[in-house]
């Protein structure tokens, strides 16, 4: 039985079918689940070293984000207080959330298409192999 689950999304409809996955789990119904969306963009600092000007409004970018996932929570029994929105490299964030949150399970999806990618994405594959705890990949049915 699972007691903490950490289900890790993106803000694409598909992101539904890792929710039901968690939500549906017959070793975690009884868990509290915690919600981790990763928006992966350069950080302020980049521009130094790629002479690009990355003028990005996380702010604006994580608000949109957690109103979409208000969406797709909506109904289930996940709370928006229960999301976090961070910006960083997705697999670093979901293995470290996880450890503070001391998960026992990780939801993640998969969207793999070549090469080892076919069987995971490369996050997915990432959180497998660096994860403190066991991880379910769901494979998005495009």
């Amino acid at each position: 039985m699972y007691n903490t689950v950490l289900i890790a999304i993106d803000t694409t409809p598909e992101a539904k079918q890792v929710l039901d996955a968690a939500l549906n789990n017959e070793a975690a119904k009884n868990a509290s689940f915690q919600v981790l969306h990763a928006t992966e963009l350069p950080g302020p600092g980049m521009s130094a070293y790629t002479g690009y000007d990355f003028n990005f409004d996380f702010e604006q970018i994580h608000t949109a984000a957690r109103e979409k996932i208000a969406e797709l929570i909506k109904g289930t029994a996940i709370k928006e207080s229960d999301v976090q929105v961070k910006t960083g490299m997705a697999a670093d964030l979901i293995v470290d959330m996880a450890k503070d949150i001391k998960a026992d399970l990780i939801v993640v999806g998969s969207h793999g298409r070549h090469g080892i990618r076919l069987l995971l994405g490369s996050t997915a594959n990432s959180v497998l192999h660096h994860a403190p705890c066991d991880v379910l990949a769901v494979r998005i049915k495009d």
